[in-house]
């Protein structure tokens, strides 16, 4: 595999979600957002492409419901110094798989994220107490 860098110093977020369609939402979203994504559809990927990125990772975010996903994030957390762990929630991995418009949208227009997951990642990358894992 290929070793990766992330591009000007984005910062940069490593997705797991094995549903194909949140994973490219959050990938779409957050790269306009100007975050730096790397998208793994389960636990290997993902330590796959921890390993070959040749940056820092600030942020892994991933489904409470993703296979093997506590033993992912105590991975990452040991191998990645620093990293902040944001799980999503099912109710919100639901909302946001479920696409619901934006409020004030123009019809057929979905929503980018749902605020409380966007705003949560926000807070994760800036808090510099932010320590551990939390849970949208």
């Amino acid at each position: 595999m290929k070793r990766l860098s992330s591009p000007n110093g984005c910062p940069t977020i490593l997705v797991a979600d094995s549903d194909v369609f949140a994973r490219n939402l959050l990938s779409r979203e957050l790269s306009r957002d100007g975050y730096f994504i790397l998208c793994a559809a389960n636990c290997e990927e993902a330590i796959a492409l921890s390993h070959n990125f040749t940056g820092k990772i600030q942020l892994f975010l991933s489904p409470s419901d993703l296979p093997g996903r506590t033993t992912l994030a105590e991975r990452m957390i040991r191998d990645h110094p620093g990293i902040r762990v944001l799980i999503i929630s099912a109710a919100t991995h639901t909302n946001l798989i479920g696409g619901n418009r934006v409020r004030g949208a123009p019809s057929g227009e979905k929503t980018a994220l749902p605020e409380t997951l966007l705003s949560e990642i926000q807070r994760a990358l800036a808090d510099t107490e932010f320590s551990g894992a939390a849970e949208v």
